[in-house]
């Protein structure tokens, strides 16, 4: 399967190290240092698998970048992932959608873990698209 993780953090170290382990763990990865530029990426052609997102960023928080996301039709079959230092997440982020919330910093394997949960949800999906478009055009 193609597609990329998007790794969506204000701070460099952070953002550095979740994408060298997850580049190490085999995926495709890119990254954005702010809300605005995630939000600018997720709307491009080619779109993240899974997005991996930061909550205390300056001008947009995370919650208010999933929020968005969320909300657009183009970007709501998304996942996300909150990654985030600030306390008692999990509710609040849930309640905006994300499938699920660590926090910094994370457990590399139970991320990793998780991250194979959503990805192979996304790949049961596509499979049931591929099968139905199959069974509807050999008709």
């Amino acid at each position: 399967m193609t597609g990329y993780i998007l790794v969506v953090d204000d701070q460099s170290d952070v953002r550095c190290m979740l994408v060298e382990f997850l580049t190490e763990s085999g995926f495709r990865v890119k990254s954005a240092s702010n809300g605005w530029d995630c939000l600018r990426i997720t709307r491009s052609t080619e779109k993240p698998m899974l997005i991996l997102l930061d909550n205390q960023m300056p001008n947009i928080t995370g919650i208010e970048v999933l929020s968005i996301l969320k909300n657009d039709s183009s970007t709501r079959e998304i996942p996300v992932i909150m990654v985030s230092g600030t306390d008692n997440m999990e509710e609040i982020a849930k309640k905006h959608g994300a499938c699920a919330v660590f926090t910094k910093p994370p457990n590399f394997n139970t991320l990793l873990q998780e991250i194979q949960e959503v990805m192979i949800g996304i790949q049961s999906k596509y499979k049931v698209i591929c099968q139905s478009w199959r069974e509807n055009n050999q008709k």
